[in-house]
Order: C-alpha cells, then sequence, then structure tokens
C-alpha cells in the first residue's frame, strides 16, 4: 500500500521488475563432446566383443565426428562469451570494445585467442600445438576432400599431424587409412574433450579468468572413461 500526498491511501502498487539470461554455449557444446564420446566408447567396447567390428564402425563414426565438431565449437563459443564482455576481461581497455566488435567476425579460432591474449597484455601467446591440430581435424573434416587410397594429397597431411595423438579405431583392419576413416576411434573422441578442454582452462588460467566449468557438477559432465590398450 502507498501513502498519498495528503495522507490517504492510494491504493497497492505492482512492481515489474525485468531480468536478463544470456545464453552461453562454451561449457554446454564440450558437455555434449564429451557424451558423444561416452556413446563412441560403449559402441567400440561392443564391436571389440563380437565376431564383425566393422558393424559398429558407422555408428562410432557419426559420435566421434560429432565430438570433433563440438570440441572445437566449445573454444570458438568461449571466445565469442568473452567477446560479449570487454569491460570485465579488460578493464580499462577502451579499444577492446572496437576490437570484440570485429573479432566475433572472423573465422579462425587460432587468430580469435591471439587477439584475446593480446588485449589481455600478452602479445607473445599462440594456440598450442594439441589445439592446432584438433582444429586442423575439425577443418579437414568440414571442408571435406574427398581422395582415392591412392591420392592422398590433402589427407596425408591431416593424418601426419595427429597420428602422435591417438590410437587408432580398433573395428577397422590396420590397412585402413588414419584419416578419414580410422580417427573414429574413442580414443580421438577422448582427445578432442580432453584437448578444447586443456586450452580454455590454461588459457583462463594465465589471466585469472574463471572457465565456463568450475562448477563440480559441471566437471562430472566432462568425465570420460579411460582408454583402453
Amino acid at each position: 500500500m502507498v501513502e498519498g500526498s495528503g495522507g490517504g491511501v492510494l491504493g497497492p502498487v505492482t512492481l515489474v521488475a525485468t531480468g536478463m539470461v544470456r545464453t552461453n554455449f562454451a561449457g554446454p557444446h564440450l558437455w555434449s563432446a564429451a557424451r558423444f564420446a561416452r556413446q563412441a566408447h560403449g559402441l567400440e567396447q561392443q564391436g571389440l566383443a563380437v565376431d564383425n567390428p566393422p558393424s559398429f564402425y558407422d555408428e562410432a563414426k557419426a559420435y566421434v565426428v560429432a565430438c570433433v565438431m563440438l570440441s572445437v565449437a566449445s573454444a570458438e563459443a568461449w571466445a565469442g562469451e568473452i567477446a560479449a564482455d570487454p569491460a570485465q576481461y579488460f578493464p580499462g581497455n577502451a579499444a577492446a570494445p572496437a576490437a570484440m566488435t570485429e573479432l566475433v567476425k572472423w573465422s579462425s579460432v587460432s587468430r580469435k585467442y591471439k587477439e584475446l591474449a593480446r588485449l589481455a597484455g600478452d602479445s607473445a601467446f599462440d594456440v598450442d600445438e594439441p589445439m592446432r591440430d584438433l582444429i586442423l581435424l575439425r577443418n579437414k573434416l568440414v571442408h571435406f576432400h574427398a581422395e582415392y587410397p591412392d591420392a592422398r594429397d590433402v589427407h596425408q597431411d591431416v593424418e601426419d599431424r595427429i597420428k602422435v595423438r591417438f590410437t587408432r579405431s580398433p573395428l577397422l583392419h590396420g590397412s585402413a587409412p588414419l584419416f578419414p576413416d580410422a580417427v573414429a576411434s574413442y580414443a580421438c573422441a577422448r582427445w578432442c574433450v580432453e584437448t578444447a578442454r586443456g586450452f580454455i582452462e590454461a588459457f583462463a588460467r594465465a589471466r585469472g579468468w574463471t572457465h565456463p566449468w568450475t562448477k563440480p557438477v559441471h566437471v562430472a559432465n566432462l568425465e570420460l572413461p579411460t582408454c583402453t590398450p
């Protein structure tokens, strides 16, 4: 009830408050990648327990490819989330708002993080090799160039980069090329999640920032089975 200027009661007053919640995707993208990785692990284990393992390959491949895409998408989404709050991440830097407006238009993940680091005072920063290899794998799948087995000009390049990162799919014969076939392993899916997670956490830690999965319930979403030999 509100009292009027003459001492009388004017009656009830209704106050309306409006709140805004921003949707972020860095966390959900990586949690989804981890879920697909767990699915790939289950299928791989089922396939190894039967007489015809390749029959499980196509479905496992779908999960692994999704994991590759979402892991890189998580890193790219977090760059966009930082760009949305220049005053929080780059206090006192008058150039940051305009730089962030430009940054979100870029397609290169590495370029985005180099710019974020520069604005935070680290002009020497570069994306680490595992993350660069993950981005390369994602790019080669998105912009896929079909090649016959005897023509490995494009595929050999990415294969040489990723062959030291994870073990090949145990569901395929050893003669199958690593890329684009035997790359569909749980080991690859796990490597994708761990690489993107490690990159984001290290980038945040070096600058005193908070990464997207600080809550225990969110960390639990990223738990993955160990790789079997």
